[in-house]
């Protein structure tokens, strides 16, 4: 089990929703990272917040009856479709009224494959509307792919005429006649260094790590305010300066205290200046920083991924090529993810009222 496929095990676990057999290769995958457990124990400790926040949140006046008229007259028209609609618009006042975290932070930490239901105005009424067609999703958004960390990535296209040299984040450059879906690498120059390219198939190019120090740096700060709205718009103001990405990890108010946890993601040189700022917000209960060293696992899989790339371009069977060309880009994927999480710091903010 990959670290980006552990994660959509976290809130499932916490919730007892994992079968025994999900639940061991789980319990299997914490035993040999030491990050994904601290992840993990983060979770565990935001969860076990909420939760006391027993109070319900009572829905507006009118809110159902509406609701139902509403439903019931579209269910005349399209029977199917409308007991869909029922069904997700349960789920939607199921998450306002829990205020569960499996279902506040499982579509903000991670990317699911199961579909969320989503509630949209229309005619001034809230209407429940069907899950998104897989097969019919929107264009793909510059996000990184499965870090968990969902950070966009701020397109560097040079202008025209303008001097300026491309930006780190372009797209590869494709190198004419090489088949169009192969970037070219810093050796792909060089004589001896191109792959050999099998009858029938194209070679796969490895990907190119530096295989480096890696550290995982994060800091969880609790903080204690009067005026929490006033402090929101403070906290995202510093973050937004500085360049990270946010994430609302929870917004909760039980009529007595309110509380809101964010996730920032910011480039390490950023890190130290927004901790900073973000401690001068309000009271500080609690702060700490940890890091994990994912050097050893990193080096490990850059040479696993190295040789799964060798047993492709030497497979003969097609199928058997398929099957190891699957295996190298999971590999790949991960070093990918790793590559991003120990170039960024992660910042856990938890905002409550005194």
């Amino acid at each position: 089990m990959q670290c980006r496929n552990a994660r959509e095990f976290f809130s499932p676990y916490l919730d007892g929703e994992l079968s025994p057999a999900e639940r061991e290769v789980f319990r299997q995958h914490l035993g040999e990272c030491p990050a994904c457990c601290k992840e993990l124990e983060r979770w565990r400790d935001i969860s076990l917040a909420l939760q006391g926040m027993k109070a319900p949140v009572a829905t507006p006046p009118g809110f159902l009856a509406a609701a139902n008229t509403r439903l019931a007259a579209r269910q005349r028209t399209r029977p199917w479709q409308g007991i869909r609609r029922w069904v997700a618009a349960a789920a939607a006042v199921a998450v306002l009224a829990a205020g569960s975290l499996s279902y506040a932070a499982r579509g903000l930490w991670q990317h699911l494959p199961a579909p969320v239901a989503r509630v949209q105005q229309g005619d001034g009424q809230q209407l429940a509307v069907d899950n998104p067609d897989p097969a019919a999703r929107p264009p793909a958004s510059n996000l990184l792919p499965d870090s968990g960390h969902s950070q966009p990535v701020k397109p560097d296209v040079q202008q025209p005429d303008s001097g300026n040299p491309p930006g780190k984040n372009q797209l590869p450059v494709t190198a004419p006649g090489n088949g169009g879906g192969q970037p070219v690498t810093p050796d792909s120059g060089k004589p001896g260094q191109q792959p050999t390219r099998l009858a029938g198939g194209e070679p796969y190019t490895a990907r190119a790590f530096l295989s480096a120090g890696r550290q995982a740096t994060s800091t969880m700060i609790k903080i204690t305010v009067d005026d929490i709205n006033g402090t929101k718009a403070k906290a995202l103001s510093l973050a937004s300066s500085s360049g990270a990405a946010i994430q609302v990890i929870a917004d909760q108010d039980n009529g007595q205290v309110k509380r809101v946890i964010y996730k920032f993601t910011v480039a390490e040189s950023q890190a130290a200046a927004l901790v900073a700022g973000l401690s001068q917000l309000g009271q500080v209960i609690s702060k700490n920083t940890t890091t994990q060293d994912l050097t050893q696992q990193f080096s490990a899989t850059l040479e696993q991924y190295q040789a799964k790339v060798a047993q492709v371009n030497a497979a003969a069977d097609a199928e058997e090529r398929a099957k190891l060309t699957k295996e190298a880009k999971a590999l790949e994927q991960q070093l990918s993810t790793w590559e991003e999480e120990t170039k960024q710091h992660t910042i856990i903010l938890w905002l409550e009222t005194k």
